[in-house]
């Protein structure tokens, strides 16, 4: 790390980010995140170092065209003086060069005496295996985080998947990387100090690291002290926490934040960047600000039967036969609260009263609207700008999801529901029969055969936690003294959307129980 004993993108889990109201509201960044290191000088002045993106096209291009891009990379210093302190991101290097001749550092003792004095050039690079290496040979106690930008240069207008997930996740993952042709952005989270070394085991892969480099990678390494209170946090998984950074890094202006276990429909980006775009970038909302696009597009989501083995789904008429056949293979995920809301039925037909009116932009036929229900928690492809960060208060299962669709509402933003694209979840597991890759880490911290109103014995036992933020005894609360009494109402939707929209679809007796 750098010699200071603070890296660029050094990150403490202990300190979320504050939470929303109506004077404090934070948002995803606007401004397209970019590696960077700093050099000082001994006469003061302070030079930052940049990744510079690369066009699509030299993804493609002969290596002696790669080669001109990557030379770009290089940057003038603007002294040649002393250099006395380097701050590099964690997994950088920074290398040096005059006259062609030059050499590489990693810190700033490769720069002691005068080994940098009377450079011209600089460049940054970051290798996620080397930022891998400094993590595991860091202090046990110390709590890091490595960012690598994607230097691909994707259109203003591309849709980003962003997603979070744990190393046990890494082989389920590939699925969508093999099936999302627009730029991703994900969090690792490396829940134990085995997980380091297993990580560099996948990625010593060059198979497996190639789409990774095409990626925005964020990885996180939590306090792995030995004592109570840094196991309690660590298993307690920061899913807000690893969402937010990973949107902190998406290269595009328009973003979808999905679980890693959910599977995109084949051509869902093309999809949600020729008719989800349009829905944000024309919607009626805007007419209230410039900037704010209140208007988020959901994406159903489904799951294969326990015992399906065949192939996914890949057109809306073999999901219609998945769902509807004599022996159906596929569900609506958590059809009462969860998705239910999202009114899936409509997703194959397009009423006469939905059908586009001559000159009408876009078409009504691409999606319905639907209403904000309590205990929502959709899937939905928004503009960056406009999307709130998720409340970091939240760890683990229970209320992630729930408590960012409710914000939206309290906002006034309007849903609508994309046809012709959803995500998937593959076949679980029965009950019992659970591997490693479906537990939460937090598991480990409850007796395994507890449970509360049928619910999982980790989440039945955080939301039963005083010492945990909760949906119900705390969030609710905040969010009507903030926002109203009538916060749960749906703000964002029209008397006639409605009239057919029935609220309190939670299973009575649940939890989430209305």
């Amino acid at each position: 790390l750098a010699s200071t004993g603070k890296p660029v993108d050094d990150w403490v889990l202990e300190k979320p980010l504050p939470p929303a109201g109506r004077n404090s509201l934070p948002f995803a960044p606007t401004q397209v995140h970019r590696a960077s290191a700093r050099i000082h000088f001994k006469s003061g002045a302070v030079q930052e170092v940049t990744v510079p993106p690369l066009p699509q096209s030299t993804y493609r291009a002969a290596a002696s065209s790669r080669a001109v891009e990557e030379d770009k990379a290089w940057q003038n210093l603007w002294e040649e003086g002393d250099i006395t302190n380097l701050e590099l991101p964690v997994g950088g290097t920074v290398s040096f060069e005059r006259d062609g001749e030059g050499f590489a550092v990693v810190d700033a003792d490769g720069c002691a005496g005068k080994a940098c004095a009377g450079m011209e050039r600089v460049r940054l690079e970051q290798d996620v295996l080397f930022g891998l290496q400094q993590m595991r040979d860091s202090d046990a106690s110390k709590s890091i985080i490595m960012r690598i930008p994607t230097r691909q240069l994707w259109p203003e207008d591309s849709v980003t998947l962003v997603t979070q997930f744990s190393v046990s996740r890494l082989a389920r993952f590939e699925r969508t990387l093999a099936t999302w042709t627009g730029p991703i952005s994900v969090t690792i989270y490396l829940t134990d100090a085995t997980d380091i070394d297993q990580l560099l085991d996948y990625f010593s892969d060059g198979t497996k690291l190639a789409p990774f480099q095409k990626l925005a990678l964020t990885i996180v390494k939590p306090d792995y002290s030995i004592n109570e209170e840094a196991l309690v946090n660590r298993l307690r998984y920061p899913i807000n926490k690893l969402r937010n950074l990973a949107l902190q890094l998406a290269p595009s202006s328009y973003v979808v934040v999905v679980d890693a276990d959910f599977v995109p429909s084949p051509k869902m980006h093309t999809i949600l960047h020729a008719r989800g775009v349009p829905l944000i970038q024309y919607s009626t909302t805007r007419i209230s600000s410039p900037t704010l696009r209140r208007t988020a597009v959901v994406v159903s989501a489904f799951a294969l039967d326990p015992t399906f083995k065949g192939t996914y789904p890949e057109t809306s008429s073999q999901l219609h036969s998945a769902l509807f056949s004599k022996s159906p293979y596929a569900s609506l995920t958590d059809a009462n609260a969860g998705h239910g809301p999202s009114l899936p039925s409509l997703l194959f037909e397009a009423p006469p009263s939905l059908l586009q009116p001559p000159h009408e932009w876009p078409p009504k036929s691409w999606a319905y609207d639907v209403c904000y229900e309590p205990q929502w928690e959709p899937y939905y492809l928004m503009h960056r700008a406009s999307h709130p960060l998720y409340d970091e208060r939240f760890t683990d299962q229970g209320g992630d999801k729930q408590s960012h669709a409710m914000l939206l509402n309290a906002l006034g933003y309007e849903f609508k529901v994309i046809r012709d694209a959803w995500f998937m979840h593959p076949p679980r597991a029965p009950p019992g029969e659970e591997d490693d890759v479906d537990k939460w880490p937090s598991e480990r911290l409850v007796d395994p055969t507890e449970t509360h109103h049928g619910d999982p014995a980790h989440f039945s036992s955080s939301q039963r936690d005083t010492k945990r933020f909760r949906y119900f005894q705390d969030f609710l609360p905040e969010m009507a003294e903030t926002w109203g009494w009538n916060f749960r109402w749906p703000r964002g939707c029209g008397a006639g959307v409605v009239g057919v929209t029935s609220f309190g679809r939670a299973r009575a007796g649940s939890v989430f129980g209305l």
